[in-house]
């Protein structure tokens, strides 16, 4: 929840990363990472699962009147 009372918006998505070479592409039925929001208390976990990934999370709400749109996006490297 922002403080202009909007919902904000998660989205998580996992790629696969390899130090000093390219990385390729995962099978289809291979899960990179796993997320679970727990929205009463506003936390998101991420598990991955033993490869060198990067999570990408995007944070999005809409504007209101007085409030810009809020958007915020970090990477971080698991693995």
């Amino acid at each position: 929840m922002t403080n202009a009372g909007q919902t904000v918006t998660v989205t998580v998505v996992c790629k696969r990363f390899a130090l000093g070479r390219t990385a390729s592409a995962p099978r289809g039925d291979y899960e990179l990472c796993t997320v679970r929001k727990q929205v009463k208390k506003g936390r998101v976990t991420v598990t991955t699962y033993g490869n060198p990934v990067k999570v990408v999370v995007h944070l999005k709400a809409p504007s209101t009147n007085g409030y810009t749109a809020y958007r915020q996006k970090k990477a971080y490297d698991a693995g």
